[in-house]
């Protein structure tokens, strides 16, 4: 997995979804999971987001699921 967290900052000026991959011994190299997400959620001083992501084998053996969550201010409102 990688990640760009943006780790409480102030007004990023874009949220980078987390990658993800999935290996297993049946395969030749690793693949690309696409995770699932809702959405940022929550205020404008404690937005989230969370990405989840699945991945089952062609043997139907399902991996245990991993999500991320990112936290971060938007804030655009002078003191």
């Amino acid at each position: 997995m990688t990640s760009a967290d943006p780790a409480g900052t102030c007004n990023p000026s874009s949220i980078v979804a987390p990658t993800f991959e999935a290996t297993d011994n049946c395969l030749a190299s690793a693949v690309s999971v696409t995770p699932t997400t809702a959405g940022p959620t929550g205020p404008a001083c404690a937005r989230t987001q969370t990405w989840t992501a699945n991945y089952t084998d062609a043997c139907t053996n399902a991996a245990v699921p991993v999500s991320v969550t990112y936290t971060w201010v938007e804030d655009v409102v002078i003191p």
